[in-house]
């Protein structure tokens, strides 16, 4: 896989939980599994993302990726479905690059929480750490993250390198109005990942139908 841009992920939150009525139209080649759609957000603090390769500073901005799986040819893929960004060069190169759906955002990141806000809706997460959360699962297999661009679909080439930390804790939902407006009513799953240091790693979508 040639990948094109690098850059670290400071601070990042995994999210999962499930939507059972999703505001949400498939393209025709992809199908939802029988039951609940699982949802994922991933929210993170970037700094310095540059294409690989090349000096320089690098981009520094904040995004939250908003995901579902579905079916590809009977196969489980993510389907990105919003990509809320606060820095306009990136929204632009994310559309233009990685076809990403890019809503502009502002977003703000701790150790203690995040709070984003998008499409005229906010989602802020407070993580509660007084008592210890039970061991995470293990990881499932990675799977393709398709975007759909028009009538089309891509690939999204994607890699993470392993973080500095990582620690999962509850998570408490303060406010949220920003699921509906993404996806529909989503019930969060009641811990959330907290990594540092990510290695962040993504390239040009690829067209796949």
């Amino acid at each position: 896989m040639s990948l094109l841009l690098t850059g670290t992920e400071e601070l990042s939150f995994e999210l999962s939980g499930s939507v059972r009525e999703p505001c949400l139209e498939l393209p025709p080649a992809l199908s939802r599994p029988r039951g609940p759609l699982r949802v994922a957000l991933t929210v993170f603090r970037m700094r310095g993302l540059r294409v690989a390769g090349l000096p320089g500073p690098g981009v520094d901005y904040m995004e939250a990726l908003w995901r579902v799986a579905v079916l590809h040819e009977g196969a489980p893929v993510w389907l990105a479905v919003a990509c809320d960004l606060d820095s306009a060069l990136v929204r632009v190169t994310g559309r233009a690059l990685i076809r990403y759906p890019v809503r502009a955002a502002a977003l703000a990141l701790a150790p203690t929480g995040f709070e984003v806000r998008a499409a005229g809706a906010r989602l802020a997460v407070e993580l509660d750490e007084r008592e210890p959360a039970p061991p995470a699962p293990p990881a499932p297999p990675l799977v393709p993250l398709l975007v759909a661009s028009g009538a089309r679909l891509w690939r999204v080439p994607w890699a993470e390198v392993r973080p500095r930390d990582s620690e999962r804790c509850q998570l408490r939902v303060s406010e949220d109005t920003l699921a509906g407006r993404t996806l529909g009513a989503i019930t969060w799953d009641p811990f959330v990942e907290r990594l540092t240091g990510r290695g962040h790693r993504c390239g040009r979508a690829v067209r796949i139908d």
